[in-house]
């Protein structure tokens, strides 16, 4: 297997156990990292410990009703028509970015990131998939990654993937333009979904870097520079929408756009390492479009910490996304209270 500076060596497998409003998050192929999470009145009091020097951040967010995402499908079929560029070589090696090794990289991502309910999915059990939680009434809490550039047609009828999208799903898109092409097995096919999807056409037509750091890039660490197939969220109109990493006036290297009671997740550029960690921290962390981040630490420590957030009246749905080693994330966990 190629190497890559945030490849994970060992599968990590995250318990999560609350007990009395407190939750504790264990690596039993730990690595040395664990972190607890406990909000009292008006403090939040979380702890990180590791096997060495780190820095860390720590995120205290309202999520604005919105759920986090506890488990993820990721779709990838061979037998359905794609429309990416494969060909592009990874930064270390010769190892083409192919679908297949996208997923896997990400995979490994969230992994450590805390996401450890991971499935891959192909076109009939996606469609599948969509409909029984449609039925069932349990979108809440799924999310979807695709990066194939097109959406399978079987998703397309009866508006499957919009309803799903629609009942709280959340999509995380990258690898081409949202909502213009459809896939089948006997190839690709133009569609015209774009404003449907996230409410606007003006997409990015540049691959250059943008020149500007956008909201919450620091804080959460934002790597890629690409806004390339990215919408304008400033002519996004009739829904919400929220543009952060880098940006080129409203083009945003990700963007969040409001679906119904779900959202669309937009990743500019074409297949990137750097993307691929944009990626899985926008589903670790929980961001959404309504996100409004209430306090921000970020320190070094050494083997162990403990710091607290005063909440100074603020209510809400709150969370608390704690990560360690920045751009080259060796842990992390969200916590919703």
């Amino acid at each position: 297997m190629k190497k890559m500076s945030f490849s994970v060596v060992a599968v990590v497998v995250i318990m999560v156990i609350i007990i009395a409003g407190e939750a504790y998050a264990y690596l039993p192929s730990d690595r040395g990292f664990s972190s607890s999470a406990t909000i009292s009145g008006d403090s939040v009091d979380y702890s990180v410990n590791a096997n060495g020097a780190f820095v860390h951040q720590a995120i205290l967010m309202d999520d604005g009703g919105m759920s986090g995402v506890e488990s993820v499908r990721m779709y990838y079929d061979p037998s359905y028509a794609s429309n990416v560029n494969e060909q592009r070589i990874t930064a270390v090696g010769s190892q083409f970015f192919t679908q297949s090794y996208y997923i896997d990289q990400l995979t490994k991502n969230l992994r450590f990131r805390g996401v450890t309910d991971v499935t891959i999915v192909n076109t009939i059990q996606l469609r599948d998939a969509l409909v029984k939680d449609i039925s069932d009434g349990t979108i809440a809490g799924k999310g979807l990654v695709m990066i194939s550039g097109a959406i399978p047609d079987i998703l397309l009828e009866d508006d499957i993937l919009m309803k799903w999208i629609e009942g709280g799903g959340y999509l995380y898109w990258a690898g081409n333009v949202i909502g213009s092409y459809a896939s089948s097995s006997n190839g690709i096919s133009k569609i015209d979904m774009c404003q449907t999807m996230i409410g606007t056409t003006d997409l990015s037509k540049s691959s250059e870097s943008a020149p500007s750091s956008s909201k919450l890039r620091k804080e959460f660490s934002y790597e890629s520079m690409i806004t390339l197939y990215s919408p304008n969220a400033d002519a996004i109109k009739d829904r919400m929408a929220l543009g952060v990493g880098y940006c080129d006036g409203g083009y945003n290297s990700v963007t969040f756009v409001e679906c119904g009671k779900g959202q669309i997740v937009v990743f500019g550029g074409e297949f990137t390492s750097r993307q691929i960690h944009d990626v899985a921290i926008s589903i670790a962390s929980g961001l959404n479009y309504r996100t409004k981040v209430i306090d921000y630490h970020e320190s070094e420590f050494n083997r162990g910490l403990s710091d607290r957030f005063t909440l100074s009246g603020v209510h809400g749905d709150l969370s608390l996304y704690i990560s360690v080693g920045k751009y080259h994330c060796a842990y992390a966990q969200r916590y919703g209270f």
